[in-house]
C-alpha cells in the first residue's frame, strides 16, 4: 500500500450537539476519550481545513427525528490546540434552514453549505483567524429535490451537489435526482453546468460523492439504487453516462431495507469504500425485530488506468447505520461511526444495540480486518458526523 509514515491522529465525532476529541494510536489501534466541546445545536456534518488544525462544524436543531421548533441552524468555526482540544473561533453564523452537509474549498478559505429544505446551498468566506462569516451572495441557483452533499473538485473549480430525489410512494410520484455541477472561483458560483441525471434522473440517487486523489473520476453512491457509479469529469462538469457502475450488495442480502452513504477513495487511489445501511430493524407481527447483517463497509479495487471498480469485500459495521466514516493520514486505519441505536426484539428478548465506533486494519491489498470496538453504551443522540484528523493537516 505504500502507506505514508505515521501521523499522530486525533478521531472527532459528533454526540448531538457537541464534538468529542479522541487521540488515536494508529500502531494499537487504539481510541483514547480526550476532551469535548459544545456547539449550538445537533450537529449535521464538519469539515477539516487542509492546512491548519481547525474544524468547521454544521448543526441544527431540525434533525430528522427532531420535534418542534426547527429554527435555529448555525455554522461554527472550531480551533485545535497541540493537543487536539477544541474552542470555537468568534461568533457562530446563523443559517436560513437546516444545513444537510458542508464542506471547504481546496485552499480552505471558504466553506460551502447544502440545504434540503428548500434545496439550496451557500458560500461563506473564512477570515485569516479562522473565523466564518455570513453568505457571500451568489447567482440564482436551482437544485433538484433533496441535496444531500456539496463537495469542490481538486482542482478547486468545480463544486457539485448531489440531489438524491425521492422514491414514489402512494401519494407521490419519484423526484428524480441529479449531480448539479457549478463553475467556481474563490467563493465564486460562476456558471450552472449541464446537470448530470441519466435516464432524466428516474431511478437515479445520488446521496454522496468523492473525487479520485488523481484520475479525473468521481465515484457517487445512490442510495436509492444500492450502486456505486464511476463519471468522468472535468471543466464540461460530469460525463452524462457513467463510466462503469457495480452494485454495494454483492454477497449476502440484507433483510432489512438496504441504502447506499458515504463513498472515499483510499489516499493511494487503488482502493473504494462505501458505507451500507439501514434501519436494523423490520416490524414483524407488529413488532420490531432486529435485522442486522445490512449495515457493513464495501471494498472495492480500483483500475490504475481508467477507475473502473472491481468488488473485494463487505465487512459488518457492527452496529446500526455507519453514516461516516475516516481514514488515519497513515492510511492504515479505518474509523467508522454507526450512528443510530437500535432496541429491538432478538427472538424472545429485546435487545439493545449502542451506537459505537469501529477501527478497522486496512490491508495492503485495500481489504479491512477487524480492529477494535468502543460500544457508546451512554450516548443518546446521533452520532451524525466523525472523521479523522492529522495534526496540522485534514484527514
Amino acid at each position: 500500500m505504500s502507506p505514508r509514515p505515521s501521523t499522530p491522529a486525533k478521531v472527532y465525532a459528533s454526540e448531538g450537539a457537541i464534538v468529542v476529541h479522541y487521540d488515536l494510536d494508529v500502531a494499537q489501534a487504539r481510541l483514547s476519550r480526550r476532551s469535548a466541546v459544545s456547539l449550538p445545536a445537533t450537529v449535521q456534518a464538519g469539515w477539516a481545513h487542509p492546512g491548519l488544525p481547525r474544524l468547521y462544524i454544521a448543526s441544527s436543531n431540525a434533525t430528522p427525528f427532531a420535534a418542534a421548533p426547527r429554527d435555529e441552524h448555525f455554522l461554527t468555526a472550531l480551533q485545535a490546540d497541540s493537543s487536539g482540544k477544541l474552542s470555537q473561533i468568534g461568533e457562530s453564523v446563523r443559517l436560513g434552514s437546516r444545513p444537510v452537509h458542508m464542506c471547504l474549498d481546496r485552499r480552505g478559505r471558504h466553506a460551502l453549505v447544502a440545504y434540503n429544505d428548500p434545496a439550496n446551498l451557500t458560500v461563506h468566506p473564512i477570515a485569516d483567524d479562522g473565523s466564518v462569516g455570513g453568505a457571500l451572495e451568489q447567482p440564482a441557483i436551482a437544485l433538484r429535490k433533496y441535496p444531500h452533499q456539496i463537495k469542490v473538485s481538486p482542482a478547486d473549480d468545480l463544486v457539485v451537489v448531489c440531489a438524491r430525489g425521492n422514491d414514489p410512494t402512494p401519494t407521490a410520484p419519484e423526484d428524480p435526482g441529479a449531480l448539479h455541477p457549478f463553475s467556481y472561483r474563490d467563493g465564486r458560483i460562476r456558471e450552472a453546468l449541464p446537470l448530470t441525471a441519466p435516464n432524466g434522473g428516474f431511478g437515479f440517487g445520488p446521496r454522496n460523492l468523492d473525487f479520485h486523489p488523481t484520475l479525473p473520476v468521481a465515484y457517487v453512491a445512490l442510495e436509492r439504487q444500492n450502486e456505486v457509479q464511476a463519471f468522468g469529469y472535468g471543466e464540461h462538469g460530469f460525463d452524462p453516462l457513467p463510466l462503469s457502475r457495480a452494485t454495494t450488495l454483492f454477497g449476502a442480502q440484507p433483510v432489512a431495507k438496504p441504502m447506499a452513504g458515504m463513498v472515499r477513495a483510499h489516499p493511494n487511489g487503488r482502493f473504494l469504500y462505501v458505507a451500507n445501511r439501514t434501519m436494523g430493524a423490520i416490524t414483524e407481527d407488529g413488532r420490531s425485530n432486529l435485522a442486522l447483517g445490512g449495515d457493513d463497509i464495501a471494498v472495492f479495487a480500483i483500475d490504475p488506468s481508467g477507475g473502473q471498480l472491481t468488488p473485494l469485500q463487505r465487512i459488518d459495521s457492527e452496529g446500526v447505520m455507519p453514516r461516516t466514516f475516516g481514514f488515519d493520514p497513515s492510511g492504515r486505519l479505518l474509523v467508522v461511526a454507526n450512528h443510530v441505536p437500535v432496541t429491538a426484539w432478538d427472538g424472545g428478548e429485546p435487545r439493545h444495540v449502542p451506537q459505537s465506533l469501529m477501527l478497522y486494519r486496512i490491508g495492503d491489498d485495500g481489504r479491512l480486518t477487524r480492529a477494535r470496538k468502543y460500544a457508546l453504551s451512554d450516548a443518546h443522540a446521533s452520532m451524525f458526523w466523525t472523521d479523522v484528523v492529522g495534526v496540522g493537516e485534514a484527514a
